[in-house]
């Protein structure tokens, strides 16, 4: 059997090294544990001392680093040549760290190690005292995060975090992603900071695949009733797991949601004229992204995705499950995610088309008509109940026709026929 190469082991330790500032303890028994394996191997390579030499140097370092007040050994420098060399390698980090920051505090003081520790990792890692010295004085830990010799923690991809700061979350999480309003200091305005969230449920690689899919069609759309596209990137999150981040155009206002819920609360009936403004702004926008060269349906419409902005009137937000789709309908490779209720039963096969949408704003607007909840309900139900409260017969044709829940066929097959429909309709009975 191939004996384990010296390098093996020297990669094991620096791997430990990095995680011990996330879990010293585990840090601690792995160290102890690969010490003893070390110790065999070096039993095993009486006849090759080259490999003997190798596996006492990371040997040397493990000692260091579960006892940091081990004693050096007699072949290393006079501590007292080593404390004058430390010293001029500390005034120069000092001077290179302060020169932009005169109040900036080193993490690391070189007074508090005996300098004879710090030489014998130098030794032991076949690293330069400077670059030891320089990692420790970084973050405190032997990381390899600076030092000539340091390893790039910027990989491919990542969000430049220095641009944006949040300020507080916000209470618009969806399944897959957290919510946070944040400050741009590259143009000072808010923005929403959009971060996929893994779970035990959802895997990284699900929710990252989730937001960029909304990321690829914010990028794709370009309408005042849709937050702009400003930024996006990978971060490392509190766990160190890279995710996904989306940074878009704030909407001030707030979501026909929280406005339903207070409508029903106080147990008011809305205008009829403000109904069909707030459908006709909606229907605008979905309108337009079914008129793209390839049609992208939003496939998510419900109260919560649909902010009132003071400025903006409509604007649709929350673009995790929308979908291109090249002509007529398509299968969903994600499967049927949708929400149960606003998104019509076709979903849960995957099945996707322009009658999808149509679907959705037909229980918006049953929801605003009667102040009822989304389902599936008779079509005599669904008359009687908007009939009853005033409203003209032709909206309750025009909400059955849209929430036809089995056959697609039969449903109004577009934004733009259920628009002309609402618009058209005999207002007279208003």
């Amino acid at each position: 059997m191939t004996p384990i190469s010296v390098e093996y082991f020297e990669n094991l330790a620096d791997e430990i090294v990095i995680l011990s500032k996330k879990s010293p303890a585990s840090s601690l028994r792995r160290l102890s544990s690969l010490k003893l394996k070390i110790s065999e191997a070096m039993m095993k390579s009486v006849a090759t001392p080259t490999r003997k030499e190798g596996l006492e140097s990371v040997l040397g370092v493990i000692e260091v680093l579960l006892d940091p007040t081990k004693e050096t050994d007699a072949k290393l420098r006079s501590k007292e040549d080593v404390h004058q060399k430390s010293t001029e390698i500390k005034t120069d980090i000092i001077q290179s760290n302060t020169s932009d920051k005169p109040n900036q505090n080193l993490s690391f003081k070189i007074e508090e190690m005996d300098i004879s520790v710090i030489e014998n990792i130098a030794r032991a890692t076949g690293r330069k005292l400077e670059d030891v010295l320089a990692d420790l004085t970084h973050d405190g830990m032997l990381n390899y995060s600076a030092g000539t010799d340091s390893k790039s923690t910027e990989f491919s991809g990542q969000l430049d975090q220095s641009r944006y700061r949040t300020t507080r979350h916000l209470k618009a999480d969806g399944g897959f992603a957290e919510v946070y309003l944040g400050r741009d200091s590259k143009s000072g305005n808010d923005i929403v900071w959009k971060q996929a969230a893994p779970s035990r449920q959802l895997s990284a690689s699900k929710v990252n695949d989730t937001l960029i899919n909304e990321i690829e069609i914010l990028k794709s759309l370009e309408h005042p009733r849709i937050p702009k596209y400003i930024d996006s990137g990978l971060i490392e999150n509190n766990d160190g797991v890279r995710v996904q981040v989306l940074i878009m155009e704030y909407i001030e206002g707030t979501s026909l949601n929280q406005e339903m819920k207070a409508v029903i609360n106080g147990n008011f009936k809305q205008k009829l004229e403000r109904i069909i403004s707030l459908m006709s702004e909606c229907c605008e926008v979905l309108e337009y992204m079914a008129d793209l060269d390839m049609p992208i349906y939003h496939r998510d419409i419900k109260p919560h995705n649909i902010m009132l902005s003071p400025k903006k009137g409509v604007v649709l937000i929350d673009f995790g499950l929308s979908k291109g789709v090249d002509a007529g309908e398509g299968i969903s490779k994600s499967g049927g995610a949708h929400t149960m209720g606003w998104s019509p039963p076709e979903r849960e096969r995957g099945v996707t088309g322009p009658f999808t949408d149509v679907y959705g704003v037909g229980q918006i607007l049953w929801h605003l008509l009667t102040n009822e909840d989304a389902g599936i309900f008779s079509s005599d139900y669904r008359t009687k109940k908007i009939t009853e409260l005033g409203h003209p017969s032709w909206l309750s044709e025009l909400v059955n026709l849209a929430t036809i829940p089995d056959n697609t066929s039969k449903r109004i097959q577009s934004i733009f026929e259920f628009r002309i429909m609402l618009e058209e309709g005999d207002l007279n009975e208003i």
